[in-house]
């Protein structure tokens, strides 16, 4: 199952969030190395708001960001917009990526066990700069193209994103069962 919503967010909580992070004061981390499957990670930044079940050592809500509140009342946002009225949030995080050498990251999931993603786009990429759901032979299924407060919702599909050519793609992702 996938499903595309537009104008996922409220027009003030994206506002808040766009400014927020245009202020130049919004702090994002390197990420390089190896990923948990120890492939070789192509650097982005990123933005841990809530960390991964798997990662904390309490199983309460591990809230990483003075910006908590405001990635709450988005995510609130997307449950009544799809008509959810109960869930468990796993795990959420910001994620930019620009222009690099490699053409696509590797396919993944976000956990191990069954659970629900959202992808939301914060900006108009480069529309090449698509996200990509395989189903369970490999074969692709969905191409979504980047656009400004677009959400695709899917399940625990794998899945992976093409790097914009030029200029940076940055998403918002909620993972939840």
């Amino acid at each position: 199952m996938v499903k595309e919503i537009n104008n996922i967010i409220s027009k003030k909580n994206i506002n808040m969030l766009l400014t927020a992070i245009d202020a130049q004061k919004f702090p994002f981390y390197l990420a390089k190395g190896k990923n948990k499957n120890e492939h070789p990670q192509v650097p982005f930044l990123y933005h841990q708001i809530l960390k991964r079940p798997e990662d904390k050592i309490s199983t309460d809500l591990v809230w990483n960001t003075p910006y908590a509140q405001l990635f709450l009342s988005i995510f609130q946002d997307f449950c009544k917009k799809v008509k959810i009225k109960k869930t468990q949030l796993y795990r959420a995080c910001l994620n930019l990526t620009f222009a690099v050498e490699t053409k696509q990251c590797k396919p993944h999931r976000d956990h191990e066990y069954p659970y629900r993603q959202v992808i939301i786009y914060l900006n108009n990429a480069d529309p090449e700069a698509k996200t990509i759901i395989l189903n369970k032979n490999n074969k692709i299924t969905n191409q979504i193209s980047p656009k400004k407060n677009k959400g695709v919702m899917f399940d625990s599909s794998f899945h992976y994103h093409i790097f914009p050519k030029f200029g940076y793609r940055i998403v918002l992702i909620y993972t939840f069962k």
